[in-house]
């Protein structure tokens, strides 16, 4: 399950939605949860007609609220949190697929990333996951919410803070 917050972005939502729906693996669906936009992102959305597409519109709550919320209406085994201006390589949900098979014990699985200034240039990619994770994030947190995916429960056991007074 791709999770996609999003607020007021209906000039970059369609992109986003696209790079989901070329992926080379189908087996997904994409919760979009509307956090109180006030520009055309509804009418966007509502345009298009794809039973893998869900859409909520809720009360403004951030970003936290609002992943939580999609995750809660979720049904795949992992969900994997993706935000309203970024864009997924086609394969993206491919090689999870695959590592997720090939260690059925996985709760939690991390791939590097990229990222590009607003022009495309690129800027530079994360990586480190060929070490112990634990070390990683006590050195600097390199998880990417559009890198990892997340075995539903144990998000569902352990979601965001809600509380607006944590928010950066």
């Amino acid at each position: 399950s791709i999770i996609i917050p999003t607020y007021n972005r209906a000039h970059c939502i369609l992109k986003t939605i696209e790079s989901v729906m070329v992926q080379d693996f189908d087996q997904w669906e994409i919760i979009l949860v509307d956090d109180g936009s006030t520009d055309e992102t509804e009418s966007v959305i509502k345009n298009l007609s794809n039973p893998k597409i869900r859409y909520f519109k809720k009360e403004n709550g951030e970003r936290g609220a609002a992943r939580n919320f999609g995750a809660k209406h979720a049904q795949g085994n992992f969900i994997n949190f993706f935000d309203s201006d970024d864009l997924m390589y086609p394969f993206h949900l491919s090689e999870a697929y695959k590592e997720l098979i090939k260690n059925p014990h996985i709760k939690c699985l991390c791939f590097p990333w990229e990222y590009y200034s607003s022009e495309g240039k690129f800027i530079g990619r994360r990586t480190g996951f060929d070490q112990d994770l634990n070390q990683v994030v006590q050195r600097k947190n390199w998880i990417h919410l559009n890198g990892a995916f997340i075995e539903r429960n144990l998000f569902l056991a352990h979601p965001f803070i809600e509380d607006r007074k944590f928010i950066i």
